[in-house]
């Protein structure tokens, strides 16, 4: 939960080494875990809303967060203005 950078790195390592031909489930919030499956499942409130090959559900991933900042950025301006 709370490795650095280089101790993270290592265990990601050392995952892929010993699970290699092998089936690994991994849940996570991290997304440098996600380079360690071929398949990802993205639960929302226990429901499947994605599931497929990793490389592209992080494009559809990415794609989606892309239209999202875009969409609140382009939403509606909010001017301050004086009370009289």
């Amino acid at each position: 939960s709370s490795l650095d950078s280089h101790a993270e790195a290592m265990m990601i390592a050392r995952l892929a080494r010993v699970t290699r031909g092998r089936t690994l489930m991994v849940v996570t919030h991290r997304l440098s875990m996600v380079r360690l499956v071929d398949r990802v499942i993205v639960l929302d409130q226990g429901r499947v809303i994605v599931d497929g090959a990793r490389d592209e559900v992080m494009r559809a991933m990415t794609a989606s967060a892309r239209q999202a900042s875009q969409k609140q950025l382009s939403g509606p301006k909010v001017v301050a203005t004086e009370a009289a």
